[in-house]
């Protein structure tokens, strides 16, 4: 009796982090931060799943959560050096524009007139 609402207790709030962790996935306003929710995800799945094995008391699917763990570790060293080696520099593109665009702003403003020598110097490209 007792470890049934504990087994209960544990699924809601799997689900709830569960149901979090998509909304990460699809509002997450950068790359990493969904590649960081689906590895969150795919943990919260082997939660689940190994939380059943242990409500059952059925050890069949115990390979099926090392698989899933394996294929989630796998995911999370790929965009892991995926990072490294700057596959995800679209971030880093937009904040360079964004930056350039401030810059153009700041010069026609010089060039007006309206505030002069309020010109921050140039960023530098590394």
């Amino acid at each position: 009796m007792i470890l049934t609402a504990v087994y209960t207790a544990t699924f809601v709030l799997l689900s709830v982090a569960g149901l979090l962790t998509l909304a990460r996935l699809l509002v997450g306003p950068t790359d990493l931060d969904r590649i960081v929710a689906l590895d969150v995800l795919v943990i919260l799945i082997v939660a689940g799943v190994t939380v059943e094995i242990g409500m059952r008391r059925e050890g069949w699917n115990i390979a099926l959560v090392a698989v899933v763990s394996l294929l989630g570790f796998l995911g999370s060293a790929t965009a892991a050096a995926a990072c490294r080696t700057g596959c995800f520099r679209h971030d880093l593109l937009v904040m360079d524009d964004l930056a350039r665009h401030r810059e153009q702003q700041a010069a026609a403003v010089d060039v007006a007139g309206d505030r002069t020598g309020d010109r921050r110097p140039p960023l530098r490209r590394g």
